[in-house]
């Protein structure tokens, strides 16, 4: 089982969600033997288990040792208050992606829906509904040392200015 293959509506979630544990408690145990860490990026698509606060805490607390990698935008796809879930999510953070999505047609953005029917499109930061400024100050309070990665619709052609303006 590949941790990239999501469940398909109609498919036994419970037995996929059961043997994704399974393998994820596996692979922390022996990236351990390597002091590396290991962790999941929450997708906004409806099937994916990691997708809304709920299957990421689930996943979460059910294979010690596994973090977040958190990405605010995502979360927008994904139908939640980015706030809320880093609230709720901030013990499992290892890592912060902030990208930004906003519920305007934006340009040369491809447009995605959300799992709660919005269109929504990727955006420079601070521009959109994903309350990167919020999300950031909340993890600066609470972790001394993050790392935060900038992440951008790498589908365009051209994100230099998206780069720039953010």
């Amino acid at each position: 089982m590949l941790l990239t293959e999501f469940i398909n509506e109609g498919e036994n979630q419970l037995e996929y969600t059961t043997l994704l544990k399974k393998n994820l408690r596996r692979i922390v145990k022996y990236a351990s033997n390597f002091n590396i860490k290991v962790g999941i990026e929450n997708f906004g698509k409806e099937y994916s288990p990691f997708s809304t606060i709920d299957k990421c805490l689930d996943v979460l607390k059910s294979v010690k040792g596994l973090g977040l990698i958190y990405d605010s935008g995502n979360f927008l796809l994904a139908g939640e208050n980015p706030v809320e879930a880093v609230k709720t999510l901030m013990p499992y953070i290892q890592r912060v992606h902030i990208k930004d999505r906003t519920y305007t047609k934006v340009d040369g953005s491809p447009m995605q829906i959300s799992i709660d029917g919005k269109e929504t499109y990727t955006t420079t930061l601070g521009q959109g509904h994903s309350l990167v400024k919020e999300v950031v100050e909340l993890v600066k309070e609470n972790y001394d040392n993050m790392d935060f990665v900038m992440e951008f619709d790498f589908a365009k052609l051209n994100i230099t200015d998206n780069i720039l303006d953010s």
